[in-house]
């Protein structure tokens, strides 16, 4: 979930907002998805986004830079894509490893449906395919990369 709330840029992730299935068999586990209210910049207007979609250093600032999520390391939120980069969590680099690919798989189609959501404006469709394709492009595929290669994020 960590991985994907970052791309996303969920950053109100807590212990109190995780979804749980319960099936027939009494088996249960993590929903795959839960309570992503706060992701995508879903309270940003074209007013506040504009400035942004202009210059690439603000938009890559607010892609992954500035991103910081509930999470503390040594008494300050972490910055989740900086977290992912530095590939000390196995369990970390291992959801990488199993999810980059698959978000790189259905790339096209996440932007269709970005396409497809009638209450966006033209501004807010272009600043989410721009902000989703710099996550993943030049933050998360270049870590993928790394640990697929060996260098260190273990997973192999």
């Amino acid at each position: 979930m960590f991985v994907v709330d970052a791309y996303i840029g969920n950053m109100d992730r807590n212990n109190g907002n995780w979804g749980v299935i319960s099936r027939y068999d009494g088996q249960i586990e993590l929903a795959p998805v839960y309570d992503n209210g706060a992701c995508l910049n879903n309270k940003w207007d074209e007013a506040r986004i504009r400035p942004i979609l202009d210059d690439m250093s603000k938009m890559r600032a607010q892609a992954y830079r500035g991103v910081v999520n509930i999470f503390e390391q040594n008494g300050k939120r972490i910055n989740p894509f900086q977290y992912i980069a530095e590939m000390r969590n196995e369990d970390c680099s291992r959801a990488v490893a199993l999810l980059v690919p698959k978000m790189q798989m259905h790339d096209a189609a996440i932007h269709a449906l970005i396409d497809e959501v009638p209450v966006l404006t033209s501004v807010q469709r272009d600043f989410l395919h721009r902000i989703l394709s710099l996550r993943l492009h030049e933050s998360l595929v270049p870590v993928y990369e790394q640990i697929t290669k060996g260098e260190d994020g273990h997973v192999h």
